[in-house]
């Protein structure tokens, strides 16, 4: 208890707070009464970016099935509901490998360009870095409005949303089956991390409320 306190006046006295997204600041309203600035968390579009892997009959998809929020069940039943002629099969990453360790950057850049698209089925998602690695590396997402809503993308510009296992499958296939589309959302996707999400544009954001605060 008295940590606690410690820690709100602490967060109480500083002349600016800044949360890493919408749902954290949410909280920090709530735990602390202070009205943080929102400023996101970037992604290195020079590291995560297309490269040309040849792409595998693959989905890809990041947490771990034993766990509710993941939503695995949802991908796993929406590719049963995919046509078996054209089913790609799914690429499970739980973020580390067998021996326990985390995946390098580089092993993770590698399963994103290799993959046809990424599922994020997350049940609360505050903030989506696994999607916006995948539209980094020009892999098209499809993902649950939460998530979508999470890193401001719209459905049907920078990536696919679907709310049920049977939506995440016609969004899929579509990807699968229109090329165009593909392409659209893919280049698109791509875009909106070099316009918004990359290190440069976050660190000209942090510079701006920095020298807002120091005036």
């Amino acid at each position: 208890m008295y940590r606690k306190k410690i820690d709100r006046d602490n967060v109480r006295a500083a002349s600016l707070t800044i949360a890493s997204c919408y749902y954290v600041r949410e909280r920090m309203i709530e735990s602390y009464e202070v009205f943080p600035k929102v400023v996101y968390c970037a992604v290195d579009e020079k590291v995560f970016r297309p490269s040309k892997v040849k792409k595998k009959n693959q989905v890809f998809y990041v947490g771990s099935p034993d766990v509710f929020e993941d939503g695995y069940d949802l991908v796993e039943k929406a590719l049963t509901l995919i046509p078996a002629k054209i089913r790609p099969r799914l690429h499970v990453v739980s973020w580390k490998k067998a021996n326990g360790e985390r995946l390098t950057e580089k092993e993770l850049v590698k399963i994103y360009n290799e993959s046809i698209l990424t599922l994020c089925t997350s049940r609360l998602e505050t903030f989506g870095l696994v999607p916006l690695e995948s539209m980094a590396c020009g892999t098209p997402v499809v993902t649950m409005q939460m998530s979508a809503d999470a890193i401001d993308a719209k459905n049907g510009e920078h990536l696919m949303v679907g709310q049920t296992s049977e939506e995440l499958a016609q969004k899929t296939v579509r990807l699968l089956q229109d090329e165009k589309i593909y392409k659209k959302i893919a280049m698109i996707g791509r875009r909106l991390i070099e316009e918004k999400y990359s290190w440069k544009e976050i660190a000209k954001e942090l510079e701006k409320v920095y020298l807002n605060v120091a005036k």
